[in-house]
């Protein structure tokens, strides 16, 4: 029997008798693995069909391709008795809920004219952080009748459908802001669809900078001079949040002005990128002295880099009093810890969320291609130093790596979107 056969292909119950049947749309009685047909021995009260065939028996019509066309003088009909294995076709019996059920194995489509609503599962919930990809997964939704099956997506649950119809499971999304809503996942096999939802949440650099502020704030003891250096910290890292340095929560402003960036003088070398020099500078200014990479101040006080500043600053006050202030009380010890890791975390996202876009931005000029994959595998070793400064318990450096790493892919950025040479 061809493994094409339209759906609506029938199975006739073939008794001593006349009879009819009704088939039965329950899941329990569906084997995915080996396609079964389930079809009720009930309903014997009609006379629509005579089949000449045997007690324990049902018929199959092949080539039948609409209800109509089905009838035991159909075309290649093919008859079944229990246990028997014809063309891939096998006729067994079961009993469920109290109903005795034929079943027949190999059809595709549902056989017996049936074809079953697909099972979508959505997975999740998932969590993710802001600027980088979370994987949706749709691989446990499932077809009664092993049919293949499309996908599609609404990432906000707004009844507008994100994704065209889509023959594999898994998609990317991106969420570049804080996220904690629902998503709808819609599944077809063709005929009929199923739906699910689940739960995204997203948290993105940003917030986890903000959370810092309530933390020290929530940690203030009435001590003049521990609350008077937890002012100190918490106003740099307010620095850090200023609107101006940010795209978005998960995204940095590079230069303040697009001229700021002279390609006739720039030279990709690392060296040329002293670490310690890049943040050695008034924040008021942010001027960077990096041997004629920018010109003079034109960096100004926008540049997302400062934001590296910022925590650099912070982390370096807090780390000083854990390691020279044993008289502080262990309570905010702890806190100024989890401050740090917080603080960390952040930067750590902001990184690697620029590195990502490095390497996924379409380069237009080839010619540049070398210098942006240098700048690309300068920013990841600058992330392997990072974690390093960490392991060493040195969270200031690791911060000024992290920068580093930001600022590297950053240049990648910006070469990876010149058509020519400016």
């Amino acid at each position: 029997m061809p493994k094409s056969s339209k759906i609506l292909i029938a199975v006739f119950l073939a008794l001593s008798i006349s009879v009819s049947f009704t088939v039965s749309h329950f899941s329990n009685a569906q084997d995915s693995e080996n396609n079964v047909s389930a079809i009720e021995t009930s309903d014997l009260n009609s006379e629509s069909f005579t089949a000449s065939t045997e007690e324990n028996s049902v018929y199959i019509c092949p080539e039948a391709t609409s209800l109509e066309e089905i009838n035991p003088l159909c075309p290649g009909i093919i008859v079944l008795k229990l246990g028997e294995t014809i063309d891939g076709l096998t006729l067994s019996a079961t009993t469920y809920e109290g109903q005795e059920y034929y079943l027949v194995f190999g059809f595709t489509n549902g056989g017996g004219g049936v074809n079953l609503p697909p099972v979508a599962d959505a997975n999740g919930p998932y969590e993710g952080d802001g600027g980088l990809p979370i994987i949706l997964d749709a691989s446990n939704s499932s077809d009664p009748n092993n049919d293949p099956l499309q996908y599609r997506w609404d990432f906000d649950d707004d009844g507008i459908w994100d994704t065209d119809w889509l023959n594999i499971p898994k998609v990317d999304r991106i969420w570049n802001n804080d996220y904690e809503e629902i998503i709808k996942l819609e599944v077809s096999d063709g005929q009929f669809t199923a739906t699910d939802t689940t739960s995204v949440e997203v948290i993105s650099p940003k917030t986890f900078k903000e959370e810092t502020i309530d933390i020290l704030e929530s940690a203030k003891t009435g001590n003049g001079k521990i609350d008077r250096k937890i002012d100190q910290i918490i106003k740099h890292i307010e620095n850090s949040l200023n609107d101006d340095l940010w795209i978005d929560r998960s995204h940095l402003v590079f230069f303040k002005k697009d001229n700021c960036f002279d390609l006739e003088i720039f030279n990709p070398d690392p060296d040329k990128i002293g670490l310690e020099e890049m943040f050695e500078f008034e924040p008021d200014e942010m001027e960077l002295k990096t041997k004629g990479i920018f010109k003079g101040k034109c960096l100004g006080p926008k540049i997302g880099l400062r934001v590296f500043h910022e925590e650099y600053i912070a982390a370096k006050l807090m780390f000083e009093e854990l390691r020279g202030r044993p008289r502080i009380p262990e309570e905010i010890k702890l806190v100024f810890q989890e401050v740090i890791n917080k603080l960390i975390k952040a930067d750590q996202l902001l990184a690697k969320v620029a590195v990502f876009d490095a390497e996924n931005i379409p380069i237009q000029n080839p010619k540049f291609t070398k210098i942006v994959e240098h700048q690309i595998s300068k920013a990841k070793e600058e992330l392997i130093k990072a974690e390093q400064e960490l392991a060493k318990n040195r969270p200031s450096k690791a911060i000024m790596r992290l920068g580093k790493a930001w600022l590297y892919a950053q240049f990648a950025i910006k070469f990876a979107n010149l058509e020519t040479k400016p």
